[in-house]
């Protein structure tokens, strides 16, 4: 058992590499709460970062032009960039 489950952490953070290690998180603006949800929920919404003048973080760009759609984690990125690529390499060969 970790010493930190069944705690709550409070990260204050600009920097998405962070957040995507977090369970939850809320977009807050002016102090204000807007949205609360997974890391996924807020960095996919691109809308959402756009209307609060925050940018879109290039990696969730590439997702998305790429219609992979938000990695939940570093392992879940790094299994959707080698899925990609295996079937762009296996259609290529094929034609």
């Amino acid at each position: 058992m970790s010493s930190l489950e069944g705690k709550t952490i409070i990260l204050a953070s600009h920097e998405a590499e962070y957040l995507t290690l977090c369970d939850k998180i809320a977009l807050i603006d002016e102090g204000k709460i807007i949205k609360v949800g997974t890391p996924e929920e807020i960095l996919g919404d691109v809308e959402l970062l756009k209307a609060h003048n925050l940018d879109v973080p290039p990696l969730i760009e590439l997702f998305l032009s790429l219609n992979l759609g938000v990695p939940k984690n570093l392992k879940d990125a790094r299994e959707k960039i080698a899925n990609f690529l295996i079937f762009q390499i296996t259609n290529f060969l094929i034609f």
